[in-house]
């Protein structure tokens, strides 16, 4: 009863382990570094700590903790390794993690050398970290706005005489002309857009296009009349600003002043006529806690933001994704975490700081202009048509959550909220002192993208018409004073038709010169994001199904 096995039973007997005060440093060192990072990065995203989203992701890292912290007290011979990997860890989630490997490796050396375990400063260095968070998110915690204001001083020349202008960028808006006619849900969701816009006054050109497949790239070429300039790597997706505008060089000479709202994507507010500049975060977190969403979906996309933190941690989850896809093939279910789409949350992002905007338009201003890039109905797809939001487990990306048609379906509930906005933003302007004496532009960048195949210069001549459309076509809406409701299915580029508008100073609609759309084609990327220009007209066929595969 009393042998040797009893014995090395009992040596793992939990309640023994616990009461060793020497796996309690360990502990602490584990959730101290857990936490005190999780705390920053609540604090850097001005994410209120108080939440029960918050206590559950700090639950579950107690959790993590205890069972790591025992690994690492009775790890012998290998703690300098979990010293390593608890360091490693702590500066790839709090930095950019170059200087990770070398500072593990030296803890490693140090360890190994000293035959001796760093923890007890770890827990001392870890604990100081998350304290001082906690004291500095109750300390300087403010209240937020869904964007960041930064008012410029007014130019003083403007033209008062002149009609408001409201500029909306609907990013990802697919064109009329290219909602697949042979789909019915998404014949149904065109007529509703055709309806509604038709019901406002505005002229729907059906057939216009972005010239790029990204945004980067899409938004300069439209602004600069159609100039086209890439001089950059933007496979890093890294914000871009746009130094030159011809667009807002008109609005100036015109004797207008510009209001932006803009994500940290794409930064308009360098140019001398903007008089206020709001900046809303396209990935910012405080959307999230302000979102319709229950505690513990707003725990998952939080816990995956955090997560992401680690380029390595991410990349793990990757080889775990295609490790589950793969063996799902075979019948076994293992699930997908896809971490890198999950913590995207630029739509809600977009709709947070809707609200904002359409109360400032109540009070617009002839001689005004306001300009909106709003990611919407850009990816992740989580609205329905009224723009509540849909539970976590139904949210869609434009690559992944489906099949083709099931993602286009549910983009296109996202498109009758792009809508909805849109007509709140003009109901707001109506109300205002520039009353319904104002041009109203709204436009796409590029298409919806919604592709099983992304489109490139090396796979041209096997592309079907079904890429081209989903990459490229996009809306341009447009309603001036004193103008009739019309349609016209004319095949031009975005950048011509803002240009003409432009030029004729915003009095009457874009009229197409003979031959105009036959010199702006399309540009298609390489592997390497850099785009070619295919001259003519764009290679595809308006009126082809989405789902045809003849090239």
């Amino acid at each position: 009863m009393g042998g040797p096995e009893k014995r090395a039973v009992d040596g793992w007997d939990w309640r023994r382990l616990f009461a060793d005060d020497r796996i309690w440093v360990y502990l602490i060192a584990w959730f101290a570094m857990m936490a005190g990072s999780f705390a920053n990065f609540l604090n850097y995203n001005h994410y209120p700590i108080v939440t029960v989203e918050v206590g559950v992701i700090v639950l579950g890292m107690a959790i993590a903790a205890t069972g790591i912290g025992a690994l690492h007290a009775f790890a012998a011979r290998l703690q300098p390794v979990m010293d390593a990997l608890l360091v490693f860890l702590a500066i790839d989630l709090n930095s950019d993690g170059q200087f990770a490997p070398i500072i593990a490796v030296t803890i490693l050396a140090v360890g190994f050398v000293r035959k001796c375990t760093l923890a007890p400063i770890f827990a001392v260095i870890f604990s100081v970290v998350l304290g001082a968070q906690l004291v500095s998110s109750v300390l300087f915690a403010e209240t937020k706005t869904p964007a960041d204001k930064q008012a410029i001083a007014s130019k003083g020349n403007i033209n008062e005489s002149l009609p408001a202008i409201v500029h909306i960028v609907l990013d990802e808006h697919i064109g009329i002309e290219g909602l697949d006619a042979a789909d019915p849900v998404i014949a149904r969701t065109r007529q509703r857009l055709i309806d509604a816009y038709d019901s406002e006054a505005f002229t729907v050109f059906g057939g216009a296009y972005g010239r790029y497949f990204r945004t980067a790239y899409s938004m300069p070429e439209i602004l600069n009349f159609g100039k086209s300039a890439f001089d950059e790597d933007l496979r890093a997706n890294h914000a871009t600003q746009i130094k030159e505008n011809a667009y807002f060089d008109r609005l100036e000479k015109l004797g207008y002043e510009i209001n932006i709202l803009q994500s940290d994507f794409v930064d308009y507010c360098a140019h001398p006529a903007v008089s206020q500049c709001d900046t809303y975060q396209r990935s910012g977190l405080e959307s999230l806690s302000r979102s319709q969403m229950p505690a513990g979906s707003r725990a998952k996309v939080l816990a995956a933001a955090f997560v992401s933190l680690s380029p390595r941690l991410l990349r793990v989850a990757t080889y775990y994704d295609v490790l589950a896809i793969s063996v799902q093939r075979i019948g076994m279910d293992l699930p997908v975490m896809r971490l890198h789409m999950l913590n995207l949350a630029s739509s809600l992002a977009a709709l947070d700081t809707v609200d904002d905007f359409v109360a400032r338009l109540r009070d617009a201003k002839p001689g005004n202009v306001y300009f909106a890039h709003l990611l919407l109905p850009h990816y992740p797809y989580v609205t329905r048509e009224d723009c509540t939001i849909k539970p976590l487990s139904q949210w869609k990306y434009r690559r992944y959550g489906g099949d083709l048609t099931e993602r286009t379906h549910v983009y296109a509930e996202q498109l009758v909220c792009a809508w909805r906005l849109t007509k709140a933003m003009l109901d707001a302007v109506k109300q205002s002192s520039a009353g319904d004496n104002i041009v109203f532009i709204v436009h796409g960048d590029h298409g919806s993208r919604i592709t099983n195949v992304e489109p490139r210069i090396q796979a041209l001549e096997h592309m079907h018409d079904r890429e081209l459309i989903a990459g490229y076509s996009t809306l341009f809406a447009l309603r001036l004073p004193q103008t009739q409701a019309s349609y016209d299915p004319s095949v031009v580029p975005v950048s011509v038709l803002l240009k003409n508008v432009a030029d004729n100073g915003f009095t009457r609609l874009p009229e197409q010169k003979e031959g105009e759309g036959d010199i702006s084609g399309i540009y298609i990327e390489d592997e390497d994001w850099k785009p070619t220009e295919l001259r003519g007209m764009p290679r595809f066929r308006y009126g082809a199904s989405l789902r045809e595969n003849k090239p």
